[in-house]
C-alpha cells in the first residue's frame, strides 16, 4: 500500500514521507486488527488531497482596482473582495470559508500599521504542494508573478520603473520589509534618521563631506501593469502553460529581476547572460556560437540576422569578461546595460512569437526548431501571413 501511495501520491516526497512517519506512529498504538483499517483511510486521503489554497501578502507592490484573475492565482488588494473573487473562481479547488477569511484579514492585516489607508496587496493561489510545500510554492509563483511583467513591459520607464537595487524589491511582506510601511513607521516615531544614511568623509585637500543617501519607497506598479491587455494576456498564458517556452520564459523572468535589483552593473551583465542562457538552450548547454546564431533565428527578416547576431556576440563578450573575472572597460558606458537589458526583452518577445506561430510542445522540439531555421528547412511567415 505504502509503495502504492509513493507512485500516486501528488506531494513532495520531502513533505509526503514525514506524514506517513507520523501515521506510522499512531498506527502503531491501536490494537492490531484496527491497523489495516486506519492506514488504508489515512494514505487515501493523502492521496487524494486537491490543491491547497494560501492567501499571502505582497510587499513593495502598488495596485489599483478590483482582484485580477492571472493565471493560477487570484491578486488585488488584500480585503474581502480579494476572498469572495478567489471563492469566485475556486471551482472545486480549496477555498478559505468567510468565517476563517474575515478572521485572517482581521488579524493579519487590520493589525497592520496604516490599516486605516488602503490595504496593502495579496495573493491568492492554489498549488499542489500542502502545509509548507503550499506556502514555498505560492512564494515562487508570486516571484514569476511580479518578475514576468519586469521582462515582458515594453516601456518600465514610461511607469517610471527604475533600477534602484534591492530596497524596493517586491517580496513576501514581513519577510520583505515594505518600504513606504517603514517609513510612516519610522515618521510616526520621530526615528526618520534610519531612512537614510549620512556618512561623513574628510580630506585634507577638500575638508569635511558630508552627504545624505536617501531611498524613495517606488513600489512596483504592479496593477497598472496588468491592466495592459498585452502584458495581462502574455504573463498569464506563461503562468499557465508549461510548454518549453513557458517554463523558459519563467527562468529568465527570475533572472532578469535579478539584473534589475541590483546597482553593481558587472552582477547585472552575468545576471542578463542567464537568463539570456535560459531562452536560447534548453536540456544542453551550447557553444557561444550556437547561442548567436539561434538569437538571430528569432528574428524574421534574414536581412537583420547578421546585426542581430553581432549584438549577440558583443553581449556575450562583455558577459564572458565578468565571468571569467575580468573587467569589461565598455560596462562603464551608461546606456551599454540599458541596450543588454533590451536584448533579452527582445529575445523573450520574440520567444512567444516562436511559441505562437511554432508551437514546440517539447524541448527536444525546440532544438530541431532552431535547427530547421537554420537550414531554411521551416521559415517563418512573412508579415501579414
Amino acid at each position: 500500500m505504502l509503495a502504492d501511495a509513493r507512485v500516486q501520491a501528488r506531494w513532495d516526497e520531502e513533505e509526503f514521507w514525514p506524514l506517513v512517519g507520523s501515521l506510522v506512529v499512531r498506527g502503531s498504538s491501536l490494537p492490531q486488527d484496527q491497523r489495516e483499517t486506519f492506514f488504508a483511510a489515512r494514505i487515501e486521503s493523502l492521496r487524494t488531497a486537491g490543491r491547497a489554497f494560501t492567501a499571502q501578502l505582497v510587499a513593495n507592490v502598488s495596485w489599483h482596482g478590483p482582484p485580477m484573475i492571472i493565471g493560477n492565482a487570484v491578486i488585488g488588494l488584500a480585503n474581502t473582495e480579494l476572498l469572495d473573487a478567489a471563492r469566485s473562481v475556486a471551482g472545486t479547488r480549496c477555498v478559505v470559508t468567510a468565517d476563517e477569511g474575515e478572521r485572517w484579514l482581521r488579524e493579519r492585516v487590520g493589525a497592520r500599521p496604516l490599516a486605516t489607508s488602503q490595504p496593502p496587496v495579496g495573493l491568492c493561489s492554489w498549488t499542489v504542494g500542502q502545509r509548507a510545500k503550499a506556502v514555498a510554492q505560492t512564494e515562487r509563483y508570486l516571484r514569476d508573478v511580479v518578475d514576468l511583467p519586469l521582462l515582458l513591459e515594453r516601456d518600465l520607464r514610461g511607469h517610471e520603473v527604475f533600477r534602484r537595487g534591492e530596497v524596493n524589491r517586491p517580496g513576501e511582506r514581513g519577510l520583505t520589509l515594505d518600504r513606504a510601511a517603514v517609513e510612516a513607521i519610522l515618521r510616526a516615531a520621530d526615528a526618520s534618521v534610519e531612512l537614510a544614511s549620512f556618512p561623513l568623509t574628510v580630506t585634507d585637500a577638500l575638508g569635511p563631506y558630508l552627504p545624505v543617501q536617501w531611498y524613495n519607497a517606488e513600489p512596483l506598479p504592479l496593477g497598472d501593469l496588468l491592466q495592459q491587455t498585452y502584458l495581462r494576456d502574455a504573463v498569464a498564458a506563461t503562468l499557465e502553460d508549461d510548454d518549453p517556452v513557458a517554463r523558459r520564459l519563467r527562468v529568465a523572468a527570475r533572472w532578469f529581476a535579478e539584473a534589475h535589483y541590483t546597482t553593481a552593473s558587472d552582477d547585472a551583465a552575468l545576471a542578463l547572460g542567464v537568463s539570456l542562457d535560459a531562452l536560447l538552450t534548453g536540456k544542453r548547454a551550447l557553444p557561444g556560437a550556437v547561442m548567436a546564431d539561434r538569437y538571430a533565428l528569432l528574428f524574421a527578416d534574414p536581412l537583420s540576422r547578421r546585426q542581430r547576431r553581432r549584438e549577440y556576440q558583443r553581449f556575450f563578450g562583455v558577459r564572458s569578461s565578468v565571468a571569467h573575472g575580468g573587467h569589461s572597460g565598455e560596462l562603464r558606458r551608461m546606456d551599454l546595460l540599458a541596450e543588454f537589458f533590451e536584448l533579452v526583452h527582445q529575445a523573450a518577445w520574440r520567444l512567444l512569437e516562436v511559441k505562437r506561430v511554432f508551437s514546440p510542445s517539447t524541448e527536444d522540439a525546440v532544438d530541431e526548431l532552431f535547427d530547421d531555421l537554420r537550414l531554411g528547412v521551416v521559415q517563418w511567415p512573412s508579415e501579414g501571413d
